[in-house]
């Protein structure tokens, strides 16, 4: 083998195989770099740890120990990705090796334990101050102990919404990350590295009003809400631990929708067509003080329990003033509460965090008597609209359009237990759910995936549709997938600190295929989801945005399924106003139209996985919905142990982005590799 078909084969390995192969190929290429060689690498992925998960670990032999910090980390960063860099490198004399000469990784990890605690890497022992803050951002945000700064963010259970919480609190600490730098740069060694500090500046930034492009999902919302679409809200309510006066909760709201323009908008119809536009702070009140400290603890709660059913029931939404906050004085008899209530065309899940953390500040600030400072505002509501729009005019999605055409072809009519024409009604929706315990959660949040290369709605969704064809059949479904939708490839696009509806909702036709294996069926569903252009953004665009375009009908489809992955869902807190508790209680109209028949709603809740399955009894009895969700936990344990089962990692072709190949010769390649 010459050096270029070395060099060739390498490029076309994942980054995981890379390290590996370097040992296995040593023997028919000699890698120098500044004076030395490395006779032999491979990694190892230790056993499970007390924390049960993984650690890239290298081994070199024919080193001198005193070129391992500087000469090796350099070198392997000039060939890999900064994540496959090893957590450790371990020197070595010779390589343990087995009767036909392969690398004997069994005495490896033997070795490995016996190495003693000696710390090769001075880095590993001593963070820096920015490795100090992000290590406790990291294991705040992930619930993870310890952290280390060479542990992999993704390995460790991390994930993009968590990817946007840590670059909040950071810049929180004065850290400032770039947009998706995280992706990047896996590691917190490799992450401090391109961090910049960032001092909090006053809120005194440019005041966003004037009409504007809906973004798509809110068109979307249009399309199918036509009863009663002002009365779809989000609430949450807090029990205040201390007391606090009316003019600085007033204050600090009246701030809070200066600063995020999406808390401003309006919506009006004309002519069956919907505008909206942000409103000048000055037309808005979002703010209410009811003093309830004249009644009795009983009272006060009916009036409460009152007011917070029927404000849902008063939003108009052409004169704005879509988000209130209701301050409910108690008096001495029990804590003060606040109610606070805004219509999903305003904000999404990540969005009220953000709400509730610049509320926190604020009040801090103002009862110490300081003018409230903010830190610098990330990307707008009106701001990305515009960059969807200049989207649309470079005409950067084209190309997706294809794709989404595809999607509904072929489908098979999904099974019901009556016949009803859609819509339902939301007074027909009921919810089942079930939960895996902890450790298998963890399970599937980290130890499954480096077999695979997966993650975690990946597996989701191939147990999902494993589990439709056991229970009606079903191998081939369009499904509706919702992301958070604040990821994207530019480089300046910042959505730590943007509220707004960000979702992206797209359809996608999955095939399961007619192999049984198990791992085939990971495989393929991998691999499908992987093709979807763009994230899924370039469907709404398409959708909504390309105006004349007689494109829209054409990609019109109506998923019977709807899945989200919610990801882990910390519990409300603030230190200011105490606990939060989420309100879902007629904040929907009951004759509100839903065009779907199935939604699954999957978060991680205090480290479990929670599986919520809403659907109409119009359409689907209990028993069959019960049956089909049997079915989903089963299979989520099968796709658990089968990949638990497997010591050895299965590539397929998206692991590979840059490179055009199929399984088969994927599978070929390898093989000639591993021979």
């Amino acid at each position: 083998m010459n050096r270029d078909s070395f060099h060739d084969r390498i490029l076309r390995l994942s980054s995981r195989q890379r390290i590996l192969l370097l040992g296995q190929l040593q023997e028919n290429a000699t890698i120098k770099k500044n004076g030395f060689k490395i006779d032999d690498m491979v990694n190892l992925a230790e056993g499970k740890s007390k924390n049960a998960n993984k650690r890239l670990v290298g081994f070199v032999t024919g080193v001198k120990e005193k070129k391992l910090d500087s000469d090796i980390k350099s070198f392997l960063k000039n060939r890999l990705p900064d994540h496959m860099i090893p957590a450790e490198i371990v020197m070595l004399e010779t390589l343990p090796r087995l009767s036909n000469d392969k690398i004997d990784f069994e005495s490896l990890s033997v070795l490995y334990k016996k190495r003693g605690s000696k710390k090769i890497s001075a880095d590993e022992a001593t963070p820096t101050p920015i490795e100090h803050l992000l290590i406790k951002i990291w294991e705040e945000v992930l619930d993870f102990y310890p952290v280390g700064i060479h542990d992999n963010f993704f390995e460790i259970g991390g994930d993009s919404i968590l990817s946007i919480h840590i670059n909040g609190k950071a810049r929180k600490m004065g850290i400032l990350l770039a947009p998706n730098q995280i992706f990047k740069h896996q590691t917190i060694s490799e992450l401090a590295l391109y961090a910049k500090s960032e001092t909090i500046k006053s809120s005194n930034e440019a005041i966003e009003n004037g009409d504007l492009e809906m973004l798509p999902i809110q068109h979307w919302f249009f399309e199918e809400h036509k009863i009663a679409p002002q009365h779809w809200n989000q609430a949450i309510s807090f029990d205040l631990p201390n007391k606090l006066s009316e003019d600085i909760v007033q204050q600090a709201i009246n701030q809070i929708i200066v600063r995020h323009d999406a808390l401003r908008l309006s919506f009006t119809s004309i002519k069956g067509k919907w505008k909206a536009s942000i409103l000048k702070p000055e037309k808005i009140n979002s703010f209410q003080y009811i003093d309830l400290s004249h009644l009795s603890i009983k009272k006060q709660n009916v009036e409460i329990k009152k007011l917070s059913t029927s404000i849902h029931t008063t939003f108009i939404l052409s004169e704005g003033g879509l988000f209130k906050c209701f301050y409910f004085g108690c008096g001495k008899k029990q804590d003060d509460q606040i109610l606070m209530v805004a219509h999903h065309l305003l904000v999404d899940n990540l969005s009220w965090q953000i709400i509730i953390q610049d509320i926190t500040t604020i009040l801090e600030q103002l009862k110490q008597g300081i003018n409230p400072l903010l830190l610098s505002k990330s990307i707008s509501y009106k701001n990305w609209s515009e960059h969807l729009m200049l989207l649309v005019k470079t005409q950067k999605f084209r190309d997706d359009f294809k794709f989404w055409k595809t999607q509904a072809k072929d489908l098979e009519k999904f099974p019901v237990d009556f016949e009803y024409t859609l819509p339902v009604n939301e007074a027909s929706i009921q919810t089942a759910f079930f939960s895996l315990n902890v450790e298998s959660t963890q399970f599937l949040l980290t130890d499954i995936h480096p077999i695979y290369q997966t993650n975690t709605n990946e597996v989701l969704i191939t147990a999902l549709i494993m589990a439709m064809k056991t229970w009606r059949g079903i191998t081939r479904l369009c499904l509706g997938l919702e992301r958070h939708g604040r990821e994207t490839t530019e480089a300046d696009i910042d959505f730590s600190n943007s509220v707004g509806w960000f979702t992206t909702y797209f359809p996608v036709a999955l095939d399961l295929g007619m192999k049984d294996d198990v791992g085939e069926k990971i495989k393929s569903i991998k691999e499908q989801l992987r093709k979807i252009p763009h994230g899924g953004i370039s469907y709404g665009v398409h959708r909504y945005l390309y105006k004349g375009s007689g494109k829209q009908k054409k990609i019109d489809h109506l998923p019977a399924v709807i899945f989200n992955f919610l990801g882990v869902q910390k519990n409300i807190y603030s230190e200011v106003l105490g606990i939060g508790r989420s309100i879902y209680s007629k904040t929907r109209d009951s004759q509100s139209e839903r065009h779907h028949m199935l939604e699954f709603n999957v978060s991680i809740v205090d480290k479990r996985l929670e599986v919520k399955l809403s659907y109409s009894n119009q359409l689907h009895k209990f028993s069959t919905i019960k049956d089909l969700l049997s079915n989903f936990e089963k299979t989520i344990y099968t796709l658990i142990d089968h990949c638990l089962s497997k010591d050895r990692s299965v590539l397929s072709p998206s692991d590979f982005p840059d490179v055009d190949i199929n399984q088969d010769d994927l599978d070929k390649l390898l093989d000639q590799l591993n021979s």
